[in-house]
């Protein structure tokens, strides 16, 4: 839980999103059929919110740099950001990837110019989603 893996497999891909790792193709959600319908309805509505989830490191780039607008001084901000533009490169990603990257770097940059954190990241990463 502690590393990211070069495999690129980390964290979770948009629900709505193709699984470029595993197959080019959509693959149908099993139907478990032994289940009553208002279940599976159920299990369909659950899906359908999943799917509106954005990728991991979107979702981490979103909620790392609110937190860090309004939280600056935070002493916990520069790892944060760097954690944010690695998790970019090495997780799934979409269109909106690439914008996270370039935000947390250039924050990074800016605010936190001295810090280890930002001597660890000399590349933002833009996504080919």
């Amino acid at each position: 839980p502690n590393e990211l893996s070069n495999y690129r497999d980390n964290w979770w891909c948009a629900g709505s999103a193709p699984d470029y790792y595993r197959t080019p193709e959509k693959v149908p959600v099993p139907v478990a059929e032994f289940l009553a319908p208002a279940i599976r309805e159920e299990a369909d509505a659950e899906w359908k919110q999943l799917a509106a989830v954005p990728t991991g490191p979107n979702w981490l780039g979103a909620q790392t740099l609110a937190f860090a607008e309004k939280n600056p001084n935070d002493p916990r901000i520069p790892e944060a950001l760097y954690r944010v533009v690695r998790a970019t490169r090495l997780g799934c990603s979409d269109r909106a990837t690439g914008d996270f990257s370039k935000r947390a770097f250039d924050l990074l940059h800016r605010r936190y110019p001295t810090s280890e954190w930002t001597k660890k990241t000399p590349f933002w990463f833009k996504s080919n989603g």
